[in-house]
């Protein structure tokens, strides 16, 4: 089964070209939009506020893309769904069958962008564990998509959705504002940005990590480690792809 159903699901990508166009052209787009507007400066100041915010940009767009990718893609089939379930269509493969494919999506679109900011912009440290937070952070955010492309009765529904998933990512990823100790446990809890954020973070280097502002004040706060981080990412895609099961099993 998972093989059949991957393949017709891949088949289904190719042949609406223009959505996979669309798709594929965000993560240059917005590398680029990201690479032109931000400078990193000269002092150390200037480069780790810079850099934090390019980190914090990285994040919104994975997110942004794993969200698009997926809030549609099980309410728009849900007819077929129901009719191959009362036929021992099985949930596991089912479930995986979207997996795979909008996990190869997302990785094209997060190496993508990161390769574009990267040629624009000066970021000293790994790619790879960049290019691995990205991935995790966007397949965690895949997987919310899912969800709410369970639960909902129609396309419109789940579009109309996403910007109310992304605006709680923003206010609590603890980037835009530092988040007080009430509102920092409901974003561990609940935010994908908040864990991503960080875990990119910790990706910058260390000179950049340990400078200050006039105040004293740490000016690119980690809170976890890179491993961690990573984990709780993980912990989140379980987590929501935990969350659409019961609606499967009725379906």
């Amino acid at each position: 089964q998972l093989g059949i159903l991957t393949h017709r699901y891949v088949d289904l990508i190719l042949c609406d070209r223009r959505n996979l166009a669309v798709l594929l052209a965000q993560a240059p787009v917005i590398g680029l939009v990201i690479g032109l507007v931000f400078d990193t400066g000269k002092t150390a100041h200037a480069r780790a506020t810079a850099e934090s915010q390019i980190m914090f940009m990285l994040v919104i767009s994975a997110i942004w893309f794993g969200c698009l990718n997926s809030a549609r893609e099980i309410v728009k089939e849900l007819p077929i769904y129901a009719r191959e379930r009362s036929v021992n269509l099985r949930i596991g493969p089912y479930v995986a069958s979207k997996v795979l494919p909008l996990a190869a999506l997302c990785a094209v679109q997060c190496v993508t962008l990161l390769v574009v900011v990267a040629s624009l912009v000066s970021l000293p440290g790994s790619f790879m564990a960049r290019a691995a937070a990205l991935f995790v952070t966007g397949m965690a955010s895949t997987a919310m998509g899912l969800m709410v492309s369970a639960f909902v009765s129609s396309t419109d529904k789940a579009v109309a959705l996403v910007p109310i998933l992304l605006i709680p990512q923003v206010i609590l990823s603890n980037a835009v504002v530092r988040l007080g100790d009430t509102s920092k446990l409901i974003a561990k809890a609940t935010v994908i940005a908040f864990w991503g954020f960080d875990c990119l973070k910790t990706t910058l280097e260390a000179a950049m990590r340990d400078t200050r502002d006039p105040a004293g004040n740490i000016l690119v706060p980690v809170l976890g480690s890179y491993g961690g981080d990573l984990l709780w990412l993980a912990g989140f895609l379980a987590l929501f792809l935990a969350l659409a099961i019961p609606v499967f099993l009725v379906g």
